[in-house]
C-alpha cells in the first residue's frame, strides 16, 4: 500500500494493492470543532489501456496513476442517452474539463489523477464507455506507409509521425470514419492548420469509426495513410505576387531561367527578411538577408531554381516579383526620364566607358528610392563613384 499527500489540498491518497478488510482511523485535532466531518472517497484505480465502463446515474470516479509523463488519449466509444462530461484532476488542480465526445490528448506528466464521468443529464441514466490510450507509445507512420486492419466501432487507431513547419498535411485513407491531427501539445489541428503544419516535430494522428449507441458490436475496416508535401509554388518572372507567408514564416517558388542574364527581386510593398537562390543541383546561388544596401542583383543561367523568401518580423503580407534586368530601358545621361503610372519598379540601363562619378536625381519624384546595379550585382543606394573599366551598369527606379 502506498500513500501520498496532495501539497495543495492536503488530501490523501492511499494505492491499496490487495482485496482485504481495512480500518480507517480518524484522529481529532486540537482545533477541530463538532461540526466537523470526516468524508472519503473510493476510486476504482485504473491504468493506460483500461477502458473505463457502466451505467451512469450520476457520476463515476476513477484514479489514475502515471509513473512517466506521455500523452493520453481519453477516447469515447460509447454513449448512451446523453454525452456524458470528463473532468482529469491532479490534486486540486482541474486539468481538463468538457464533453467525453472530445477526445482529448493530453500530455500528462507523472502523478495520480482523477478521472471524473458526469452524467450531463441528471434526470436520465446513460451508460459510457471511454478508452484510455497511452498515445505516446503509439506505433509510427510514415507519409509513404499504409496501416489498415479492423477496428471494432468506436476504438480509435492512434499513430505517431514527424512533419516540418509549413508542410501540406493530407489524409489519404479510409473515407469512412473521422480523422483528426492533434500537435505535439494535445492541440487538435484545423484544416487552416493542416494546410501549413505550424510547426516542426511530432503529430498524432488519431482515426475511429462513428461512437457506438446501445451496446453496438459492429466492426469498420480502416485504412491509414497521409501525405505530407513541401509547399513550393510556380513563379512567372516580370508578374506581381502577393504573399501571406504562412505560420513556417518562409514561402518558397519554383521558377525556369531561358536567358543567362541578371534579375532583381523587386518588393513592390512591404518587404522581406531574407531571399535564397538555390539551383537545380541544390546549391545556393543567391542568399542575403542584409538589403541596408539595396536588394543585389541575381545573376543567373540558364536552368531550373528555386526562391525561398523569409517573413520579416510584423511584415506578413507582401507583393513582389522577380524582375528581368535584360529587359531593362536604356538610359541616357544629362536627360529628363519620366516613367509614368508602374507597378512595381522601373528598371533603366547605360553603359560606362570610363571611370566617373554617377549622380541620379530624381526630379520631381522626391520620393521615388533608387539602387543602382553594378558590376558583379552589387548594390549600392547613394551617390557613388565607379572605378571601373568600361561596363554596363542596370539603375532601378521603383515607382
Amino acid at each position: 500500500m502506498g500513500l501520498t499527500t496532495d501539497s495543495d489540498s492536503g488530501e490523501l491518497t492511499a494505492t491499496l494493492n490487495s482485496t482485504a478488510h481495512y480500518i480507517l482511523v480518524a484522529t481529532a485535532s486540537d482545533t477541530n470543532t463538532a461540526s466537523d466531518t470526516l468524508q472519503f472517497t473510493c476510486r476504482t484505480g485504473v491504468s493506460l489501456g483500461n477502458r473505463l465502463s457502466g451505467t451512469l446515474y450520476t457520476s463515476d470516479s476513477y484514479s489514475l496513476q502515471l509513473d512517466h509523463a506521455t500523452d493520453v488519449l481519453f477516447n469515447l466509444v460509447q454513449e448512451g442517452n446523453y454525452v456524458p462530461e470528463l473532468t482529469i484532476s491532479l490534486g486540486s488542480t482541474t486539468i481538463y474539463s468538457g464533453y467525453a465526445s472530445n477526445n482529448a490528448l493530453l500530455p500528462l506528466g507523472a502523478g495520480i489523477y482523477t478521472i471524473t464521468i458526469t452524467n450531463s443529464n441528471r434526470w436520465y441514466v446513460t451508460t459510457y464507455a471511454l478508452d484510455m490510450i497511452d498515445a505516446g507509445q503509439a506505433a509510427p507512420l510514415a507519409a509513404s506507409d499504409n496501416s489498415s486492419g479492423t477496428a471494432a466501432q468506436g476504438a480509435a487507431q492512434v499513430r505517431r509521425f514527424q512533419a516540418k513547419a509549413g508542410q501540406i498535411f493530407q489524409f489519404t485513407g479510409s473515407t469512412s470514419g473521422t480523422w483528426r491531427v492533434y500537435d505535439a501539445f494535445g492541440r487538435q489541428m484545423t484544416s487552416s492548420d493542416l494546410s501549413s503544419l505550424p510547426r516542426s516535430g511530432d503529430y498524432t494522428l488519431v482515426w475511429d469509426s462513428s461512437v457506438a449507441s446501445y451496446g453496438a458490436t459492429t466492426t469498420t475496416p480502416y485504412a491509414l495513410s497521409f501525405t505530407l508535401t513541401d509547399p513550393v509554388l510556380p513563379l512567372a518572372l516580370d508578374a506581381p505576387i502577393a504573399l501571406t507567408f504562412p505560420a513556417s514564416e518562409t514561402a518558397t517558388y519554383s521558377f525556369d531561367i531561358t536567358q543567362s542574364g541578371l534579375y532583381w527581386l523587386d518588393q513592390i510593398s512591404g518587404s522581406v527578411g531574407s531571399a535564397k537562390v538555390v539551383d537545380a543541383r541544390g546549391v545556393t546561388v543567391f542568399d542575403c538577408s542584409d538589403f541596408s544596401h539595396g536588394m543585389p542583383g541575381i545573376s543567373l543561367g540558364a536552368g531550373s531554381y528555386t526562391l525561398v523568401l523569409g517573413e520579416q518580423r510584423y511584415n506578413s503580407t507582401i507583393t513582389f516579383q522577380l524582375k528581368t534586368l535584360a529587359n531593362a530601358t536604356a538610359l541616357a545621361f544629362d536627360a529628363d526620364v519620366s516613367s509614368g503610372a508602374q507597378t512595381g519598379a522601373v528598371a533603366y540601363q547605360f553603359d560606362l566607358d570610363q571611370a566617373s562619378n554617377f549622380l541620379l536625381a530624381h526630379g520631381d519624384s522626391p520620393s521615388a528610392t533608387w539602387t543602382l546595379i553594378g558590376p558583379y550585382a552589387r548594390s549600392y543606394r547613394q551617390a557613388i563613384s565607379i572605378l571601373t573599366t568600361p561596363t554596363r551598369a542596370t539603375p532601378t527606379w521603383p515607382r
